[in-house]
């Protein structure tokens, strides 16, 4: 296996772009992150070019359906379990979740939390599917968790609480949050580019905002 320093932070955006328009690539030798239009000539380039730089896909909806069928058990309320079984059933199952989940903020909450922890589980996996050995390691633990060090880690947890996640994740979380909603409402999508400036400027504003 080939020892690489991996640009985790980079690698967890990258996973949670849901964009057609950009293809990223993970280059095997520095570990680092490239983005590029799927028209730019330079897609065509990378990926003809297994060797050096490896195609970042969108995890397949056979895993995503195994996270959600495992998320269930979870959910506490008896009624809104009982309508998410019988949602996932069918065609259209991640469209109807979303939908129920919608108007239940909680557990909209919980349902970002756990498919987060997946990921970047999910990313460790993949790192080592691509025959990389890292030679620094993810900020997360064995479990998915964010890692906190220095003075967070010393602050008291509550029961189930998961830590916060770093600046950077946020920014991609809120982007995807937006790339959904303009998807649910039927909004002809805007430049990716764009997109992902907005929810930086949102994450920096709520940031400073916030008491």
């Amino acid at each position: 296996m080939q020892e690489t320093h991996i640009d985790w932070a980079a690698l967890y955006s990258a996973f949670q772009l849901n964009t057609p328009e950009i293809a990223c690539f993970l280059n095997l030798n520095e570990g680092t992150v490239q983005r590029v239009s799927v028209h730019d000539p330079i897609n065509a380039r990378l990926r003809s070019s297994p060797l050096l730089y490896a195609p970042i896909e969108n995890i397949p909806s056979r895993l995503q359906y195994d996270w959600v069928t495992e998320f269930l058990p979870s959910v506490v309320d008896e009624f809104l379990r009982q309508r998410l079984e019988v949602a996932i059933n069918g065609k259209g199952a991640f469209r109807r979740f979303k939908d129920i989940l919608m108007n239940t903020a909680e557990e909209r909450r919980h349902w970002f939390e756990f498919r987060d922890r997946k990921i970047r589980l999910r990313i460790i996996e993949w790192v080592m599917e691509q025959g990389l050995r890292p030679n620094n390691p993810p900020p997360w633990d064995s479990e998915g968790h964010i890692e906190l060090h220095g003075e967070e880690a010393c602050a008291p947890t509550p029961i189930k609480k998961v830590p916060s996640l770093p600046q950077n994740y946020k920014n991609d979380a809120l982007k995807n949050f937006l790339i959904d909603w303009m998807e649910r409402h039927a909004i002809k999508p805007i430049s990716p580019i764009l997109i992902e400036a907005l929810a930086f400027d949102l994450s920096q504003h709520f940031r400073i905002s916030a008491p």
